[in-house]
């Protein structure tokens, strides 16, 4: 079988690991508000593709429909931050988005069959 438990354990090994050097290039400038924001652009990109994810998982979204739930969620937080959302940081949150979802377990295999 496939050992999902230690697929979850990779993927959060990973995204712990670009946390850990984004936050040390960040203990560089502590007080760089543009750093923190974009601490926080990866923070809030892994959280909009786990929640897609599970809308997706739990049958209250369909599979194309995922990203743009992920975007809609920072683009959120963007807003709720008070910031806008400029290309380049639409950009900065696609990139973030993307290696969250990258790095997420398959939930299907490739007959397209949902994996338990």
């Amino acid at each position: 079988g496939i050992n999902i438990g230690g697929i979850l354990s990779d993927t959060n090994n990973a995204l712990d690991t670009i946390q850990l050097a984004f936050n040390s290039i960040k203990s560089l400038f502590p007080y760089n508000e543009k750093l923190q924001f974009i601490s926080n652009l990866i923070v809030w990109a892994k959280a909009g593709a786990d929640k897609a994810e599970q809308l997706y998982k739990s049958g209250q979204l369909e599979k194309e429909e995922r990203k743009k739930t992920a975007q809609d969620f920072v683009y959120d937080a963007v807003h709720v931050a008070g910031f806008d959302v400029t290309d380049d940081i639409v950009n900065v949150i696609n990139s973030a988005i993307d290696a969250a979802i990258n790095l997420m377990p398959k939930t299907h295999d490739e007959n397209n069959n949902i994996i338990k």
